[in-house]
């Protein structure tokens, strides 16, 4: 996730140690100092070659170039970070805007709601798919999606069914892993025209969100541009061989002006360089592991919220939230999350819990304490219309039959 800071806070920006790239930098700058200001300095010391020297106008040229190239790399970095973090609110947009309208026109019939459980949760599910797409993890978690609601035994049937053949051996093949949040807006869909079918919904409404479920799609698929698109290599690779030179060059150029002070010289040369590139390349994998990536997890346990905060309004009772990518270790330590990898502790503790109720990989619902009392309210991130406020110690009493299958069900 990216680092907070306030702008208007010169100093505190520019001395700051946590976020910051210029330690990364250090060891490379100082290992490259002693590879070039070393030599140059000895050249110069002991006049060992007398007439060996860089011109500065050569410096001058190449300073010019080196500009020039970093300047255009900053600039499509910092593009494609920008465009990565608009895609993962268009994420959001489009959930909240999808199930915000379908609210407001569903009707507050048993079916009009049931069919809106379903839609939120084909939707969370999409999103659910999208940050495993980004991380790798495209293995088998069908059991993990049923036992948290996510789908049902039926649709997580889909995944394994055949979905190709090969004609010419006549292999066959399941549904593609890289292409499984396809799979969820192919269901989104269906379960939107059966709430036309149904006439939950009228033509007008049913054209509105299928245009905004497009553009949900049409985020993933931008995602997965923004995740497999970097510069050509031969142009990165051109970029870091002039700034080696030119950093190899220059202190040959001041050895003897310097003399000493070549080394701290160079050393801050290097340090600027190297670090303006190391944030070009973070900028650059705006969905990567580092702590500047984009938080896809953080993201998808909004949605997963609001659109439950949404409902909530539409239905005057507390919606199922399915509390995912919960907190499970120590502030520094690799997490494991409840599908997939977490990045680290660290960004894991800014996605905190709201529910009333959490999930655990035994997919019962563990007990919270809340200021309002409410029969039967389950992993709710939002009071209930109907409950009513009691003693700041009062304990929700869970029945022993709210387990998942009290959201599957829907």
């Amino acid at each position: 996730m990216l680092e907070a800071y306030n702008p208007l806070n010169f100093f505190s920006v520019a001395f700051r140690v946590s976020g910051s790239a210029v330690p990364t930098s250090l060891p490379r700058a100082f290992a490259w100092m002693l590879i070039t200001a070393l030599p140059s300095y000895l050249l110069a010391r002991f006049e060992v070659v007398t007439d060996f020297t860089v011109s500065n106008d050569m410096l001058e040229n190449f300073s010019t170039l080196v500009a020039l190239l970093i300047a255009f790399r900053l600039s499509d970095a910092y593009s494609k970070y920008q465009l990565a973090s608009r895609t993962v609110h268009d994420l959001h947009a489009s959930s909240v805007a999808v199930l915000t309208k379908l609210s407001a026109f569903a009707g507050s019939s048993e079916e009009a709601q049931a069919a809106l459980l379903r839609v939120r949760r084909l939707m969370v599910f999409s999103c659910v798919l999208v940050v495993n797409h980004v991380r790798g993890a495209i293995g088998a978690l069908e059991s993990q999606f049923v036992s948290h609601g996510l789908i049902t035994q039926a649709e997580a049937d889909l995944f394994k069914a055949q979905a190709t053949i090969n004609p010419s051996d006549g292999k066959a093949g399941s549904f593609p892993p890289r292409f499984r949040p396809a799979l969820a807006f192919l269901l989104l869909q269906n379960e939107l025209a059966a709430m036309l079918k149904n006439g939950h919904i009228n033509d007008e409404v049913y054209g509105h969100v299928d245009g905004v479920l497009s553009a949900h799609s049409a985020a993933f698929e931008q995602i997965e541009f923004l995740g497999s698109t970097i510069l050509p290599l031969p142009y990165a690779q051109i970029t870091r061989l002039v700034t080696l030179v030119f950093l190899a060059a220059a202190p040959f150029a001041n050895a003897q002006r310097y003399d000493w002070m070549v080394f701290p010289a160079s050393l801050t040369t290097n340090v600027i360089y190297f670090t303006i590139e190391h944030c070009a390349a973070l900028m650059e994998t705006p969905f990567g592991s580092h702590a500047q990536g984009i938080d896809l997890c953080v993201a998808t346990r909004r949605i997963d919220e609001h659109t439950a905060a949404i409902l909530s309004v539409a239905s005057r009772k507390a919606s199922p939230t399915f509390d995912l990518f919960p907190e499970s270790g120590g502030e520094h330590g690799q997490e494991r999350s409840t599908f997939g990898r977490m990045r680290s502790g660290r960004q894991m503790n800014r996605c905190k819990t709201t529910s009333l109720y959490t999930m655990n990989s035994s997919s019962k619902f563990q007990q919270s304490t809340s200021p309002w009392s409410k029969t039967r309210v389950i992993a709710s991130g939002v009071a209930s219309w109907s409950a009513t406020p009691t003693a700041a110690s009062a304990r929700i009493e869970p029945s022993k039959t709210d387990t998942v299958e009290d959201i599957r069900q829907y």
